[in-house]
């Protein structure tokens, strides 16, 4: 957020019906900051901007815990060797003498110009990546369908309709771009559905034959 008073807003408004993980104020990292969990069980860190005029942004944020603890700067490299334009924008590692030392305090990355935060998580943690949320890769040709399937399914699992898990345990949907073009008309929706929940990894010619 640009303001306090935004933050301040946003946060309050976020946490109706929810709870604080840590509350809105002032800390070593952020002159107003706060974590929370919403009414629908999503967690939001909502902060000011580091910098004025820097603009509001909303980013998702990774948090690597449990037994994927210290994985967060693998993931940045991982990802960002798929995406032709990516890049590694601000890295902060716990300090030399610090029990956690080396592991990624901080890490900020973009995948195509999407801007994306990872982090490793210290301490006990009682969650850990699922399908509740996914990231979602709109690709134009069946080769880039298979480009992306085969290099994140490595070390990770399939799942039906253009879903997958990473080595690491996040989940993405690995979808053609024309698949909402498909879905307008209701009678060939059906089709198209019922052809590619038949499926792990999504076969683009049927579904343009749908």
């Amino acid at each position: 957020c640009e303001t306090v008073a935004e933050t301040d807003r946003i946060y309050h408004q976020l946490i109706e019906g929810g709870s604080a993980l840590m509350p809105i104020d002032e800390y070593p990292w952020s002159p107003r900051y706060g974590w929370l969990k919403d009414r629908f069980g999503l967690t939001w860190q909502v902060s000011l901007v580091n910098n004025p005029g820097d603009p509001a942004k909303i980013r998702p944020s990774f948090l690597f815990t449990g037994k994927k603890f210290g994985r967060a700067e693998e993931s940045i490299d991982f990802y960002s060797s798929l995406f032709r334009n990516a890049s590694k924008d601000f890295l902060v590692h716990f300090p030399e003498g610090d029990d956690f030392a080396g592991k990624l305090m901080y890490g900020e990355f973009s995948l195509d110009g999407f801007e994306m935060i990872a982090m490793d998580g210290p301490g006990e943690h009682q969650f850990d990546f699922n399908e509740a949320v996914s990231l979602v890769v709109e690709c134009d040709t069946q080769d880039e369908i298979d480009y992306f399937w085969n290099r994140l399914t490595a070390g990770g699992e399939e799942s039906r309709c253009g879903w997958l898990k990473d080595r690491f345990g996040v989940s993405w949907q690995i979808i053609p771009s024309v698949l909402n073009e498909l879905m307008q008309d209701p009678v060939r929706a059906q089709r198209v559905f019922a052809a590619f929940s038949t499926m792990n990894k999504l076969d683009l010619a049927v579904l343009l034959a749908s």
